[in-house]
C-alpha cells in the first residue's frame, strides 16, 4: 500500500514540475501534501504529532472538496472518499479513533469543555455501534447534543458539529429498525437544536421529512416562532383550527401550541384554561415501549408549566392522566397513576417528589411499571433528604465542605442511585472541587442515564471561563503509560 501511495505522490510531483493541467495545480499540491503526511504516519509516532499529521490530511481533503469539488479529484473524493489508492475516509475514521482515545486518556487529568465533548461523542458512537437497533439508549442522543453544543461554540472545533450530527442521524434518524414515530421524534429533537443554533434551513429540511403529524405540527410552530419571533393571535387561531380539522389526537399538539404561546409571553384566562379540558381525551398509542414514554414526558412537562396559571389549572391537570390510562394495559395505568402523583406533588410545591416520580418511572420497563410506586416510596426518603440538605440556602461554604466529606459514605450506605450521585456531583462543582467532580463523572456516573445531565451541569458551571485551566494529574505521564 505504501509503495502505491509513493508512486502516486511521485506522479503528482512530476505533474507539478512539468506543468500538466489535468486538474488544478493547487488541488494537486493539496493531494500531494496529504500523501506525504500519510506516508509519515507510523505506530511509533507520538500521539500529539500523529493527531497533527492526521489533521493535515483531513484539512487537505476538506479544502479539495469545498474549493475544487467539480474537478476530477474533487468528484472522486465526493463520490467515494477515495482517489486512486488513497482512502481519505479511512484516514478520517482512524483520526477520529485516535482523537477520542487521546481525549479519553487526558480528560480526567486536564478537564476542559472540549475534552468532555469528544468523550461524549465517543460514548454515543460506541453505544450506537454496539446496539444499532431500537435498544439504543436516549442518553446517547443527549451526549451528542452536549458535544454539538460545545463544538458549535468554538470555531476551532466547529467541524465536529457535523460529525456529531452525522452520528445522530445514523443512530436515530436513518436507523431502519426504528419506527417512523421514533425517527420523527429524533428529527424533532435535532430540528430544535438546529433552530437554537440558528440553522433554520437545516431544521426546515428535517421537519419537511417528517411523517408523524404531531411532530410535523410541532416543527411548524417552532419554525414560525424562530422566523417571526412571536406567535400572534391570528397565527394561534390558525394553528388551533388546523389541530381541530386535521389532527384527531389533539393532546400533544395543543401542549406544543400552548407552551409556545407561554414562551412568547402570552397569558391565558380562567375560561381559556377550562376550555382546554376536552382536548385531553384518551389517545390511541401504538408503540407502548417508546411512544407511551414520550407522551408521558410531554404531559408531565406540561403540567409543570401550567401550574403557574393558578387554581384554574388544577381541574385541567386532573383530566390529563386519562389521556394514557386506557391504553397499553398495565403500563398505561401505571403511567396515569404516576401523572396523578406527579401533578399532586406539583400543587404541593414539592418539586423533589415530582422529580423523583419522573426519574423513577422512566427507569422502569413496561413489565415492571405497576411496581414503580413501591420503588418511589422506598427511595424517596433518602434521596429527598440528601437534596434537602443541599438546597438549604443558608448553608455556608464550610457547612457544604462538611457535607461533602460524609456524602460519599452516606450514598454507599443507603445504596442511593444515580440521582443522588448527581446531587453529590453538583455540590462538588459548587465548591469548585473540579478534580473530585471529574473523578466522580468518569467513575460512578459514566455510562448511566445521568451522565449527559452531569456533563450539561459542567458546561453550565462556567468553571473554565476566562481561560481558566485545571490540572488533575500529569497528562504526559498518563499518555506514556496508556
Amino acid at each position: 500500500m505504501k509503495r502505491d501511495l509513493t508512486a502516486l505522490a511521485m506522479t503528482l510531483s512530476l505533474s507539478l514540475v512539468f506543468g500538466h493541467v489535468m486538474a488544478s495545480t493547487t488541488e494537486k499540491e493539496l493531494l500531494a501534501t496529504a500523501l506525504r503526511a500519510s506516508q509519515a504516519l507510523s505506530p511509533e509516532m507520538a500521539i500529539k504529532k500523529k493527531l497533527t499529521t492526521y489533521e493535515t490530511i483531513i484539512e487537505s481533503y476538506e479544502t479539495i472538496i469545498t474549493g475544487y469539488g467539480s474537478s476530477d479529484i474533487g468528484l472522486a473524493l465526493l463520490s467515494s472518499g477515495k482517489y486512486q489508492n488513497f482512502d481519505f475516509e479511512a484516514h478520517r475514521a482512524a483520526y477520529l479513533k485516535e482523537l477520542t482515545s487521546y481525549y479519553e486518556t487526558v480528560c480526567s487529568l486536564s478537564p476542559s469543555v472540549e475534552c468532555l465533548a469528544f468523550v461524549s461523542m465517543h460514548d454515543a458512537y460506541t453505544t450506537c455501534s454496539a446496539h444499532g437497533a431500537t435498544q439504543v439508549n436516549n442518553s446517547a442522543g443527549d451526549n451528542l447534543f452536549n458535544a454539538m453544543r460545545v463544538f458549535g461554540a468554538n470555531k476551532q472545533y466547529a467541524k465536529y458539529t457535523k460529525v456529531s450530527a452525522g452520528i445522530y442521524r445514523d443512530c436515530f434518524i436513518s436507523n431502519e429498525r426504528l419506527s417512523s414515530y421514533q425517527q420523527d421524534f429524533h428529527r424533532s429533537k435535532l430540528a430544535q437544536f438546529m433552530l437554537k443554533s440558528g440553522n433554520t434551513d437545516g431544521a426546515r429540511g428535517l421537519i419537511q421529512a417528517m411523517e408523524t403529524p404531531v411532530f410535523k405540527f410541532q416543527g411548524a410552530v417552532q419554525i414560525t416562532i424562530a422566523s417571526k419571533g412571536t406567535l400572534g393571535d391570528d397565527q394561534f387561531s390558525r394553528l388551533q383550527q388546523y389541530i381541530n380539522d386535521k389532527l384527531p389526537s389533539r393532546a400533544l399538539p395543543y401542549i406544543d401550541l400552548i407552551s409556545a404561546r407561554l414562551d412568547t409571553g402570552a397569558t391565558f384566562s380562567k375560561g381559556e384554561v377550562n376550555a382546554l379540558g376536552p382536548v385531553f381525551r384518551p389517545m390511541h398509542i401504538q408503540d407502548c415501549e417508546f411512544e407511551l414514554r414520550h407522551v408521558f414526558r410531554q404531559l408531565a412537562g406540561f403540567s409543570t408549566r401550567i401550574v403557574a396559571l393558578g387554581a384554574s389549572a388544577q381541574l385541567l391537570l386532573s383530566s390529563i392522566p386519562a389521556v394514557i390510562q386506557s391504553t397499553c394495559g398495565e403500563a398505561g395505568q401505571a403511567y396515569a397513576m404516576a401523572l396523578e402523583l406527579h401533578n399532586a406533588a406539583i400543587f404541593r410545591n414539592d418539586a423533589d417528589q415530582a422529580q423523583n416520580i419522573l426519574s423513577s418511572i422512566q427507569r422502569q420497563t413496561p413489565t415492571r411499571l405497576a411496581l414503580f410506586q413501591q420503588h418511589v416510596q422506598a427511595n424517596m426518603s433518602n434521596e429527598k433528604l440528601l437534596r434537602n440538605v443541599l438546597l438549604v440556602p443558608t448553608r455556608s461554604r464550610s457547612d457544604l465542605r462538611g457535607i461533602k466529606r460524609s456524602m460519599s459514605e452516606y450514598i454507599v450506605e443507603h445504596q442511593l442511585g444515580g440521582q443522588a450521585r448527581l446531587e453529590e456531583y453538583k455540590l462538588l462543582l459548587k465548591l469548585e472541587y473540579t478534580c473530585d467532580a471529574i473523578k466522580l463523572l468518569f467513575g460512578a456516573m459514566r455510562g448511566t442515564d445521568v451522565y449527559p445531565i452531569a456533563v450539561n451541569e459542567f458546561l453550565e458551571s462556567n468553571l473554565f471561563g476566562g481561560g481558566k485551566t485545571v490540572s488533575c494529574g500529569d497528562e504526559d505521564l498518563e499518555l506514556l503509560l496508556n
